[in-house]
């Protein structure tokens, strides 16, 4: 992939604009609530939006960036990076188009390699949320141990917590019809639906994955309602928070019954 050296460009944007677009792409947009300004703040950075499937037209090129250093001396050496830029085709009414120009050391010189690029930063959703689980939900950050030690423990036992918090959570958007058995035991779902509904469940009757993730979410405040969006992470934390206590309970009781 030929690039464009300092002296043919003054920036990212003037290089890109010498590229034609190279294909198109479906991406998925995460959505995201508008911040809470005072009254005074009349101008949002960042405006509300929900989560959509976008079409996107994408190009890279690859330019030359000059050092920087205040001497010649302390001058960092001219460097070459790869640059990927998408831009939303047909965004909805009121909505502004989505546009990413990604830096990255990766190679971008074919369409499968700037896809490559593009399916990796549609991740970057997912990461943000896992670590919002993990400091607004488990509050990680507020724990103060001792040791360095104790802080690794707790810190490795959250980061399982926060992944099947998340992972419960897609799993209830994009495969909510299965049965809830693909993800949980038997003790489990029974445990929850029993403790909820205050009457028998039928063991070979399990619900879905989508209303099992309901369930556990309605233990953790969430309010069931047509107008209401699917159970978020905060909610499903709560549930999950309340989980293992209801399902420990329910197998000592089960375990009594059977004489045992």
């Amino acid at each position: 992939m030929t690039g464009l050296p300092i002296e043919n460009v003054t920036t990212i944007e003037e290089a890109l604009s010498k590229v034609a677009w190279r294909g198109e792409k479906t991406v998925l947009i995460g959505g995201r609530d508008a911040p809470v300004l005072p009254d005074d703040k009349k101008r949002l950075r960042k405006q509300a939006r929900v989560s959509r499937e976008a079409l996107v037209q994408f190009r890279s090129v690859r330019v030359q960036v000059a050092g920087t250093g205040r001497s010649a001396t302390s001058k960092l050496a001219d460097t070459w990076i790869n640059v990927v830029e998408s831009l939303e085709l047909n965004p909805p009414s009121g909505e502004s188009p989505i546009k990413w120009v990604l830096l990255t050391t990766l190679p971008v010189s074919t369409v499968d390699e700037i896809n490559e690029v593009l399916t990796g930063y549609c991740f970057r959703w997912l990461v943000e949320l896992y670590f919002k689980t993990l400091k607004s939900g488990l509050h990680i950050e507020d724990m103060k141990y001792e040791t360095l030690e104790r802080s690794i423990r707790a810190f490795s036992m959250l980061a399982v917590v926060a992944w099947r918090v998340e992972y419960l959570k897609g799993a209830t958007r994009h495969d909510g019809q299965s049965p809830c058995t693909d993800y949980f035991s038997d003790d489990e779902w029974m445990a929850i639906m029993m403790f909820l509904t205050k009457r028998p469940v039928d063991p070979k009757s399990p619900p879905t994955v989508e209303a099992f993730g309901t369930s556990l979410a309605i233990l953790g405040g969430y309010i069931n309602k047509k107008s209401q969006g699917p159970p978020g992470s905060k909610t499903l934390w709560r549930g999950m928070s309340r989980f293992a206590t209801i399902v420990e309970a329910f197998a000592a009781f089960k375990q009594m019954s059977c004489g045992v």
